[in-house]
């Protein structure tokens, strides 16, 4: 059910690069944060450990140069998707 959701299957994101010198570089992903009151279900939850949300966002701006293209959100509802009972829809969103 999940897969039919999405308009495209899902694909991992790629890390950016950051530093101009070899050993300065480092590789950093978007990250995204919540406090505990927007999702307290993350109290129980393992760091390092992967799971599913699905988040309902505004685009707030974009923008686009021949180095890089930007698009910024607004979270306005996030929820948990229960992995255990789609788990084999989870599996076919990367397929």
């Amino acid at each position: 059910m999940l897969a039919k959701l999405l308009e495209k299957k899902m694909k991992e994101v790629e890390p950016e690069k950051m530093g101009d010198e070899p050993m300065a570089s480092h590789e950093y992903y978007p990250s995204v944060n919540f406090n505990l009151k927007q999702l307290p279900e993350s109290k129980n939850w393992k760091v390092g450990k992967d799971y599913y949300l699905a988040i309902k966002v505004t685009m707030t701006s974009y923008s686009e140069s021949e180095e890089h293209s930007n698009a910024n959100f607004e979270v306005k509802e996030v929820g948990v998707i229960n992995k255990d009972v789609e788990k084999e829809d989870l599996k076919k969103l990367y397929e």
